[in-house]
């Protein structure tokens, strides 16, 4: 089902956007900070300062300006061009243009000392601009879950997905990271790939094609959402269930000749938005290495660790103490557990008698979600460096959100409105538990700790530390 925009925006919607606002403005920690954060970042500083995409003074300044166990200045330098190395996406940073841009050209007219490309407005620019995408996104997906399965189960849904699992974080606390602009990204991208199954055709096509590019230039791991979203569209398309297809023709006569063409017009139109999408990332690499298809360079000669062709932390990355996803978030594997059921038949929204989470939805859903666990599973830094939970499957969660509401809905649903209400409470304030001890560095943000200390932490040192906090407040 697509999002008709026109039919959905009443008063839900419009209480969803106050909440998010609020949240925003109560929430929102503005900062450029750590390794990601500062390497999407000085695409934006070098273009302010210098014109160009040489970060060699950005790197010195953040060194001289944040005192980190690594050094920004050490960054590999290309030897085909002599410019520093930079592993991460550009499209983060094309989004927070705009804001950034207007702030830079305020502070050149208003207070020119303060025109750096450091200073603290710069910050605010930045947290406000993932803010903005990053609540658009949940602001849509809610729609989009509230089309299909009713209201309650809409705000119940998109707010676990919010406060139980690491977006809440990313998208307030550290904005200077790319995920909360990968997560709008990703849920423009599941209605684009809806579109094409609703009309089939290249517009359509073209973008998803544009959408699935968006993905890979904010973040190049997500790639591999890119190509499940491109299967995914076209495989369906190939299907004698595609509605409106060219397939579907009453002249029996011809059906091969139409399947391949329609194949190749598909795969075509996709491929033009991708390109078109990810064009800018080539023109990087071009520059920082000296050629078009480079790639990321530094993860492919292993400055950003190594690979390997099995998933051999496969374990871990699911469910040790260390960024486990479904450890740290549990509510995620809710969103696998109700793809799976999908699988064998569709979801019935609230008052409905038909289906409306289809098995193919579903299945590009798990699709997705097992090819980039693959690809973290078989990385070196597969707990995602410092980082609250795992950061690396926020990609991932419009499609587990779906299946969180799948799952929810599964509780002979609205009798059992209280028990969702409960099991997403529970999940939240486990959720919680994490994050003050990921915030306060009860445990480390990035060595390995035993599950003892965050399960005692989680049971004793934290609610002293809430009850500290409100002795302070109240006292």
């Amino acid at each position: 089902m697509t999002l008709s925009m026109g039919s959905t925006v009443n008063r839900g919607s419009a209480g969803a956007a106050a909440l998010l606002i609020l949240a925003t403005a109560g929430l929102l920690m503005p900062s450029i900070r750590g390794h990601d954060g500062i390497g999407h970042y000085v695409y934006l500083m070098s273009i302010i300062n210098d014109g160009d995409l040489d970060f060699t003074n950005e790197y010195a300044a953040f060194d001289l300006q944040r005192q980190y166990s690594f050094s920004l200045s050490d960054e590999p330098v290309h030897s085909a061009t002599g410019r520093p190395a930079n592993r991460y996406g550009i499209g983060a940073p094309l989004l927070w243009a705009p804001l950034v841009l207007l702030v830079h050209g305020l502070l050149s007219l208003s207070a020119p000392e303060q025109a750096t490309g450091l200073s603290r407005p710069y910050e605010w620019a930045v947290g406000w601009a993932s803010a903005w995408w990053g609540c658009l996104g949940v602001w849509i997906l809610f729609i989009r879950l509230r089309q299909e399965f009713g209201s309650a189960l809409g705000w119940i849904t998109a707010a676990g997905v919010l406060a139980a699992s690491s977006l809440g974080f990313y998208l307030w606390a550290h904005g200077s990271m790319s995920h909360a602009v990968s997560f709008f990204a990703a849920v423009m991208a599941l209605l684009a790939l809806e579109r094409t199954w609703m009309r089939p055709g290249a517009l359509p096509a073209l973008a998803l094609g544009i959408w699935a590019g968006l993905l890979a230039l904010i973040r190049i791991q997500d790639l591999t959402w890119s190509l499940t979203l491109g299967a995914g569209m076209l495989i369906f398309w190939n299907s004698e269930s595609a509605p409106e297809s060219p397939l579907k023709s009453a002249d029996p006569e011809g059906k091969d000749e139409r399947r391949t063409a329609s194949r190749l017009a598909g795969a075509g139109a996709f491929l033009l938005g991708f390109s078109l999408m990810f064009l800018p990332q080539m023109a990087v690499w071009k520059y920082l290495y000296g050629s078009w298809v480079a790639g990321s360079s530094p993860y492919l000669s292993g400055a950003a660790g190594d690979w390997s062709l099995f998933p051999i932390h496969l374990w871990g990355a699911l469910f040790s103490e260390r960024g486990g996803v479904f450890a740290w978030h549990p509510i995620l594997l809710m969103g696998v557990i109700g793809l799976g059921l999908g699988l064998r038949r569709g979801t019935r929204g609230e008052g409905e008698d038909r289906d409306v989470l289809p098995a193919r939805l579903c299945a590009v859903g798990l699709a997705g979600f097992a090819l980039q666990l693959y690809l973290v599973a078989s990385w070196s830094m597969w707990w995602a460096g410092a980082s609250f939970g795992n950061r690396f499957f926020i990609s991932s969660y419009p499609f587990l959100a779906l299946g969180i509401a799948r799952c929810l809905g599964a509780l002979r649903w609205p009798r059992s409105a209280w028990a969702a209400v409960t099991l997403v409470g529970a999940l939240t304030i486990w959720n919680c538990g994490l994050l003050v001890q990921y915030g306060t560095e009860m445990i480390s943000r990035e060595d390995e700790v035993g599950w003892a200390t965050v399960l005692t932490n989680q049971f004793t040192e934290v609610p002293r530390w809430i009850q500290a906090k409100l002795g302070g407040v109240l006292g």
